[in-house]
């Protein structure tokens, strides 16, 4: 449980919140709670190569002009998405493991990246105001931040060095009409 592994490991801290906050009000909670100056939002809908985190933190740390950082995936709405043919999240994650020893160490600059799994300064992300509530319960919150991101110059990086298996569309599967329409 979450509670016993907050137990055996000091670095972990659970937030408890008497209300559902949303997508962005429990990122902006935990954002204000961290104690490191990098953040990792990661959805509770991916699964992470062992080596993903680590590569991702140790490629923040050497490129300080990064603002953020984020990996490779098999379902994204930007250029981080790879092709996979796999059906289930094994072989997808084998082929993303695949597709990360063959990189190279290539990483590239976009306007955009997915906050399945993002890496963010938390300078950056306290001096943007974090993600922005007014969305509700979740959707939009990361373009909008992507966009004043972009807008004030920062570095928004890619790596193939690092993979994660997104599912995509667990909760929005579950969504009212009215969030699916907007």
């Amino acid at each position: 449980s979450l509670e016993k592994a907050a137990q055996e490991d000091s670095r972990i801290k659970l937030i408890f919140s008497k209300t559902n906050k949303g997508y962005a009000g429990g990122n902006n909670m935990g954002a204000e709670a961290a104690g490191s100056n990098i953040l990792l939002l990661l959805n509770s809908d991916t699964r992470v190569l062992a080596n993903s985190i680590p590569r991702c933190l140790a490629l923040m740390k050497e490129n300080p002009d990064w603002s953020m950082l984020g990996p490779v995936t098999n379902q994204a709405g930007n250029d981080q998405q790879i092709f996979t043919r796999g059906q289930s999240p094994d072989e997808i994650l084998a082929q993303g493991k695949s597709w990360c020893d063959h990189s190279h160490n290539f990483h590239y600059q976009t306007d955009a990246l997915s906050f399945c799994c993002v890496m963010i300064r938390a300078k950056v992300y306290k001096d943007l105001g974090g993600l922005d509530e007014a969305f509700g319960l979740g959707y939009y919150e990361d373009t909008d931040f992507n966009y004043r991101a972009a807008k004030t110059g920062l570095k928004l990086m890619v790596t193939e060095d690092a993979f994660i298996y997104h599912l995509g569309s667990g909760s929005f599967s579950t969504a009212s009409p009215s969030v699916k329409k907007m």
